[in-house]
């Protein structure tokens, strides 16, 4: 007796809401490790923040993921995500140059938030490979501040006198 073997493999790419609901996912950790950098950034006396600015930043990178839902309902999710990002991006440039008086600090958080939501995009189009990318991004963004504020005394709010 001879045994036949058929087979069917199905394939369900991700669709849009798939791709937002990861988007979404990601969220609270961008938001968290944007809060963090800035406060890494103030804590080494570099610019001082006011909660109101936090306030304003934290709202405008949660706006994002609402243009994000938004725009992929009309638009291909490519081109949703980048309009979000360029918009947020911008604002937030435009913000953090006008609020801390300083077009060349507007220009770096230009670009650093265009690498972030560059990774962000990676992370959501990646299907096997999502959880290593991430991992090894917040690994470096975490070891880049842990380096850049280890000298940093908490409890006195400047620089250790040891270093």
């Amino acid at each position: 007796m001879t045994s036949a073997a058929y087979g069917v493999n199905l394939f369900q790419s991700v669709d849009v809401y798939q791709r937002s609901e990861r988007a979404v996912k990601y969220a609270l950790l961008f938001i968290a490790l944007t809060f963090l950098s800035f406060f890494a950034w103030e804590s080494l006396g570099r610019l001082p923040i006011h909660a109101m600015h936090y306030l304003f930043i934290g709202l405008a990178l949660s706006t994002f993921y609402l243009l994000l839902i938004a725009l992929s309902e009309h638009l291909p999710f490519w081109m949703s995500f980048w309009l979000g990002a360029v918009a947020l991006v911008a604002l937030l440039g435009f913000y953090v140059t006008g609020a801390m008086d300083s077009i060349q600090l507007g220009v770096i958080i230009s670009v650093v938030m265009s690498l972030v939501y560059g990774l962000l995009y990676m992370l959501v189009l990646s299907e096997n490979y999502a959880l290593l990318i991430g991992a090894i991004a917040l690994f470096a963004v975490l070891a880049t501040i842990m380096m850049a504020t280890r000298k940093l005394r908490w409890d006195a709010g400047g620089p250790s006198p040891l270093s």
